[in-house]
């Protein structure tokens, strides 16, 4: 058959396309892309550290470790096969540090690492939140004061002079290697007051600020302050703002006139308490508050919050496609619409 000058069967043109697609991995698991994805965006988010718990203000935990390739320049799309299958692991938050039986130190546990790809060259892993300092009870006999850990973000140390624990530990780096925007910031630092032994706990870091330095109370007990908790990050990816990775907040003496616990850090961040510290946000990746618990009463700091991997495949144009024999006409109607692949 004579087709505008090209002899053979006519052929029908073959669209393919597919819509954007927006996957949050909350619970470790298998991701498979789509049959015409070949990059994707990301946000990874670590778990956060457990909140410390102490007689005088436990520290707050620090938030989970924050990268993402939407909105960073350094970071671009992460290339990947079509219609190919990933592990996701998803991290889990800290335990909180505890007083009682006197058995531990009354720091929390680091949050555990989330990380996308996994066992792949392509493999992004997002550290977890430090633990934040603390003791088991008063006298100091039963266990010494504790400093916050690195992570993510760092914990806040527990009262009485304890720093914090660095962030962005390890550093994350841009995507062809070299420096990049840091994973979290420090765990704020303990002050020592007239009576160092009655100091309130620091704030853990946040995705993109440090934790606040407690305040030690005076000997009229008038400005005793638990640290509050670094801000998180906010991010756009699953199309609403939405912001993931608050320190935790350190606990405060609760005898003080007025005793103020350091709040939660935007982001899932747990606020401290006179008792038992509050989690962290789930799937936020948030640290856990700092508790106070005056000796051997169980109270324990908030458990970090669980991490997150949100995946963002982009939409993609109809391509025509096809085997065979084309007409000229064919050819010039479809590059005419900037579908023809030669």
């Amino acid at each position: 058959m004579a087709n505008g000058g090209i002899i053979g069967p006519p052929v029908s043109p073959t669209p393919v396309s597919q819509c954007a697609v927006i996957t949050s991995k909350t619970a470790t698991g298998p991701f498979t892309t789509q049959p015409q994805t070949t990059a994707v965006d990301y946000l990874v988010v670590a778990a956060g550290g457990g909140g410390g718990n102490s007689s005088s203000g436990g520290g707050g935990g620090g938030a989970g470790g924050y990268i993402t390739s939407f909105g960073c320049a350094c970071r671009g799309q992460v290339t990947v096969g079509k219609a190919t299958a990933y592990t996701m692991t998803i991290g889990a938050g800290g335990a909180g540090g505890t007083d009682n039986p006197y058995v531990s130190n009354g720091q929390g546990s680091d949050g555990t690492n989330t990380i996308a790809f996994c066992g792949t060259p392509i493999a992004i892993t997002a550290e977890g939140g430090g633990a934040a300092g603390g003791t088991n009870g008063w006298p100091l006999v039963y266990g010494p004061l504790t400093a916050g850990k690195p992570g993510g973000s760092g914990g806040g140390g527990a009262f009485s002079c304890k720093v914090g624990g660095c962030g962005n530990t390890p550093p994350a780096n841009c995507s062809g290697g070299g420096p990049g925007p840091v994973q979290g910031y420090d765990g704020g630092d303990s002050t020592c007051g007239p009576d160092p032994g009655a100091s309130s706990g620091s704030g853990g870091g946040g995705a993109t600020v440090v934790g606040t330095n407690s305040i030690g109370y005076s000997p009229s007990n008038t400005s005793n302050r638990g640290g509050p908790g670094g801000a998180g990050g906010t991010n756009c990816i699953t199309g609403s703002p939405v912001v993931y990775a608050g320190g935790g907040g350190g606990s405060s003496w609760p005898n003080a006139a007025p005793a103020v616990m350091g709040t939660g850090g935007p982001g899932g961040g747990g606020p401290a308490t006179p008792v038992n510290g509050t989690a962290g946000t789930v799937n936020l990746g948030g640290g856990g508050g700092g508790s106070n618990g005056g000796g051997a009463t169980g109270q324990t700091g908030g458990t970090g919050g669980s991490g997150v991997i949100i995946i963002k495949e982009p939409a993609v144009c109809t391509v025509t496609t096809a085997s065979g024999m084309w007409s000229q006409q064919e050819q010039y109607y479809y590059s005419t619409l900037g579908e023809w692949q030669a």
